[in-house]
């Protein structure tokens, strides 16, 4: 009998341990299961309330520095309590960039883009041959080196040096993707090393035949090199693109994309011009001054061309109406000469006191036209 009893309670206890044993391994299960989940909500209400805040900094001025600074504490905050989520430290990282352009002192962007180049690097222990990260790293580590260029000119060059290595790293990792390429191509555009560039800009037209940046880089470099064909044939292949992009809603970003280069018109007249291309420049502004994204530039060139044409009557016209949209230094004194062979005396007067009344006139086109009008 006294065996049965020991018995039994050798299995109640060796019961009970178990039992133990299950009740601390599912409370184990529980405190990971729920540091797991709660953890990632944690970060997103971080990375909600980073976003928000870091709108109102850039939108209230006012209440800059305050917020962005908050912003940036939760998106560490995210970050922290979900590192594998590369996502907030990215988004974090272009916000910085962007107050970037609101900060006045040095020290304090420096301070900034020391952080952004250190999260970075932790981001790309995760994935190292994302190309998008080494494009942002190039271009805060450019920013740091025109920032401390005056300062400290030796680090300053490294910064560049390194800024130049990432961005070629990340047109090799993803050599369609023309962004990357165009990144690359601009670096070695700005050194000067325009053979190379030129071919980089080609390859991007090559993947997207609509890639406006590249053909107008392109032509800027062949007006550079005075291979003005070349050159004209790339501002009519933008065109193309620019002209339909132009007929999108204002509020898309393929609208946005090509209201950047609204003056495509006037660029293409001014080239023109400069191959002393008279009468093919005077079709292409019969054919495209109505354009409606023609820019008021358009009319002061074509005063010029008139000029040109020796049709004096017209680019008087042209050039008085420049002048009633504009206060641009570059053709007063022609204006002025036009002004006083087609007007009579008053209007003479009238018109050289309004061009004096300018903010912009620079001294010599003021000192011109104040010889001139001393005569009436």
């Amino acid at each position: 009998m006294k065996k049965q009893e020991t018995k039994e309670k050798t299995i109640l206890f060796s019961l009970s341990i178990q039992s133990y044993i299950l009740i601390l391994i599912a409370l184990v299960a529980l405190i990971v299961s729920f540091s797991v989940i709660i953890k990632p909500i944690i970060s997103e209400l971080a990375y909600r309330e980073a976003y928000v805040e870091s709108e109102k900094a850039i939108k209230l001025q006012k209440y800059f520095n305050r917020r962005y600074k908050f912003a940036i504490e939760e998106y560490e905050k995210a970050a922290f309590y979900y590192p594998w989520e590369s996502h907030y430290t990215v988004m974090m990282n272009k916000d910085i960039e962007r107050y970037l352009n609101y900060i006045k002192k040095p020290e304090e962007k420096i301070e900034l883009i020391q952080k952004a180049l250190l999260q970075y690097s932790y981001v790309q222990e995760l994935d190292n041959i994302n190309p998008w990260y080494y494009s942002r790293i190039a271009a805060l580590q450019n920013r740091m080196g025109f920032l401390i260029r005056d300062t400290q000119p030796q680090l300053g060059k490294e910064y560049i040096l390194k800024a130049s290595l990432n961005t070629r790293k990340a047109s090799q990792i993803d050599y369609e993707n023309p962004i990357f390429l165009e990144n690359y191509a601009n670096l070695l555009h700005f050194n000067k090393r325009y053979t190379e560039a030129l071919y980089y800009y080609k390859k991007c037209t090559e993947i997207d035949k609509s890639y406006i940046n590249s053909y107008m880089k392109m032509a800027s470099i062949y007006t550079s090199l005075k291979h003005y064909d070349l050159a004209l044939d790339a501002y009519q292949k933008a065109d193309k693109t620019i002209t339909r992009y132009l007929k999108y809603n204002k509020e898309s970003k393929i609208y946005k994309k090509a209201s950047k280069y609204k003056d495509i018109n006037y660029q293409i007249l001014k080239l023109l011009i400069k191959m002393k291309q008279y009468e093919q420049a005077l079709d292409f502004f019969n054919n495209n001054h109505k354009d409606p994204h023609t820019t008021i530039k358009f009319s002061g060139i074509a005063g010029y061309m008139f000029y040109k044409l020796n049709d004096y009557r017209k680019s008087y016209i042209t050039l008085d109406y420049y002048y009633s949209k504009t206060e641009d230094n570059l053709y007063v004194q022609l204006y002025t000469d036009l002004l006083i062979q087609t007007n009579p005396k008053e209007k003479i007067i009238e018109k050289l006191s309004r061009l004096l009344s300018f903010e912009t006139l620079s001294d010599d086109n003021r000192n011109y036209v104040k010889t001139i009008l001393a005569n009436y």
